[in-house]
């Protein structure tokens, strides 16, 4: 599918080669990458409440910890989320699916008939679905003329019923895998922890009732100068650099209705630890 998230791209008039939308990279074409133009994969992001017993786990502002699944990469040692690319003929919900139970169920070891129980035993969770993003990522493997493009979704246990029957095992491309609480500074591969950024944002806001950011909203004029530069202030303060990819990822998780104090937690989660 050679169809990108984003509409239309360019090719090179003299080579014919897709042309990255997003910049230049520095590097000519494919690379370590499969395929010219999109490539696509699919970002499963298993998450619950953290728990102590029957009690939630709260930080020191009294909310509730969110904890997903995470995989040790084998190939750059980092941390990140389960997924991989599409193969032809599969389906986005397969390949969620697919790669989740592969890399953190290690369903490739199993015989089919263990694999068919897994499988089955993750269907519930499976069957809905928050999409958290659709697009564009920025991969260390994308050049001038192939680049990573991700369908991310989340699949929440809100009750932790559903997931404390699965057995994590890592599989194929994962050295380990475990359930990793979301905290500050998090680390996680390419654009990972944007994504569980967006997860913790969306969760907390259905906890916490959502409020109206008066201080963050456009000025009478029209103009959002006035939103821009406190986000910048914001981001400032926690130690964010604040690029257009984070700019637009804060947008977007205000549009969510976001409450303020929640806002923090977020900006917190982005913020990369100091050295």
């Amino acid at each position: 599918n050679r169809v990108s998230h984003e509409g239309h791209y360019d090719l090179d008039p003299a080579t014919g080669a897709p042309r990255n939308k997003h910049g230049r990279t520095g590097m000519q074409g494919r690379g370590l990458l499969g395929r010219y133009g999109p490539n696509h994969a699919a970002d499963p992001i298993v998450s619950r409440w953290k728990r102590a017993g029957k009690a939630y786990v709260t930080d020191t502002d009294g909310r509730r910890v969110l904890e997903f699944v995470a995989i040790k990469r084998k190939d750059t040692g980092e941390w990140a989320i389960p997924g991989g690319m599409v193969d032809a003929g599969d389906t986005v919900s397969l390949t969620l699916k697919k790669e989740f139970g592969e890399e953190a169920l290690n369903t490739l070891e199993l015989s089919p008939r263990e694999r068919a129980e897994v499988l089955a035993s993750i269907s519930v969770l499976f069957s809905g679905g928050w999409e958290v993003y659709k697009g564009y990522v920025d991969d260390p493997r994308n050049t001038d003329n192939a680049w990573m493009e991700t369908v991310a979704m989340n699949f929440h246990d809100e009750t932790g019923e559903l997931t404390e029957r699965i057995k994590l095992h890592a599989g194929d491309d994962a050295g380990a895998v475990s359930w990793t609480p979301v905290r500050p500074g998090l680390r996680l591969y390419a654009s990972h922890s944007d994504f569980i950024a967006r997860v913790l944002a969306y969760r907390l806001s259905r906890v916490h009732a959502p409020a109206p950011l008066p201080a963050l909203a456009a000025t009478s004029s029209g103009s959002h100068g006035a939103r821009d530069a406190q986000l910048f202030a914001l981001c400032t303060a926690a130690g964010i650099a604040m690029s257009q990819d984070v700019f637009r990822l804060l947008v977007d998780i205000l549009r969510e209705g976001v409450h303020p104090t929640d806002l923090h937690a977020v900006l917190r989660t982005l913020a990369q630890p100091k050295a």
